[in-house]
């Protein structure tokens, strides 16, 4: 993330404050407003509408496209296709996205969504008031702070639930699968297994991790949700077949455990 381009669809998105559009509108970072579709999106605790309907930050539903899309065990759609958490399939765009039967993996490559490239590195960004950076800078959304590294992540202090579980950030739990998980300086577990980032060691049964009978793995590791790879380290993950790369640098969460699991 930084200055550089990622469009969802066919448009330019650029982390920090300049502007990016995802379908034909002007997303900014930032306090800007943003549409996705033709709709006011905008970081904060404010409304935003992805496609025509409309979407907030907190525990509130989105729409994402046409369709409702809410966090829990509802579906929405990026497009005009459904997304839903869990092992339904989405798409972002008309493309079929799943955490299921296709490959993501992340690492050094470049990934685009839509037809663009999306790189994650160092550089800074913000959603809110706050530096959102890939890597180990700090980002905040909302008005709170959010880093990939040894930050911490906090999204305006408001439960986020996936699978009727509870999900917060900023030192709530987290729950995925009726498993807790916690971010800033809080224990994720997976399957009663280890899992560390930047260097820690990261072990799912025993060094694999299946998501309906599949591997999964981190650190140049096979990740397998639904028969897939995933794949994080120096691997490539694709978004409508094209590549996805999250910087050079390691990727560690709290400097803490993460398992999912039990």
């Amino acid at each position: 993330m930084g200055n550089e381009d990622y469009s969802m669809g066919n448009e330019d998105y650029s982390m920090g404050n300049e502007d990016c559009t995802v379908g034909n509108e002007d997303y900014t970072m930032g306090n800007e407003d943003c549409t996705v579709g033709n709709e006011d999106y905008t970081m904060g605790n404010e409304d935003c509408t992805v496609g025509n309907e409309d979407y907030t930050m907190g525990n509130e539903d989105c729409t994402v496209g046409n369709e409702d899309y809410s966090m829990g065990n509802e579906d929405c759609t990026v497009g005009n296709e459904d997304y839903t958490m869990g092992n339904e399939d989405c798409t972002v765009g008309n493309e079929d996205y799943t955490m299921g039967n296709e490959e993501y993996t992340m690492g050094n490559e470049d990934c685009t969504v839509g037809n663009e490239d999306y790189s994650m590195g160092n550089e800074d960004c913000t959603v809110g008031n706050e530096d959102y950076s890939m890597g180990n800078e700090d980002c905040t959304v909302g008005n709170e702070d959010y880093t990939m590294g040894n930050e911490d992540y906090t999204m305006y202090n408001k439960d986020y639930t996936m699978d009727n579980e509870d999900y917060t950030m900023d030192n709530e739990d987290y729950t995925m699968d009726n498993e807790d998980y916690t971010m800033d300086n809080e224990d994720y577990t997976m399957d009663n297994e280890e899992y560390t980032m930047d260097n820690e060691d990261y072990t799912m049964d025993n060094e694999d991790y299946t998501m309906d009978n599949e591997d999964y793995t981190m650190d140049n590791e096979d990740y397998t949700m639904d028969n897939e790879e995933y794949t994080m380290g120096n691997e490539d993950c694709t978004m409508d077949n094209e590549d996805y790369t999250m910087d050079n640098e390691d990727y560690t969460m709290g400097n803490e455990d993460y398992t999912m699991g039990n």
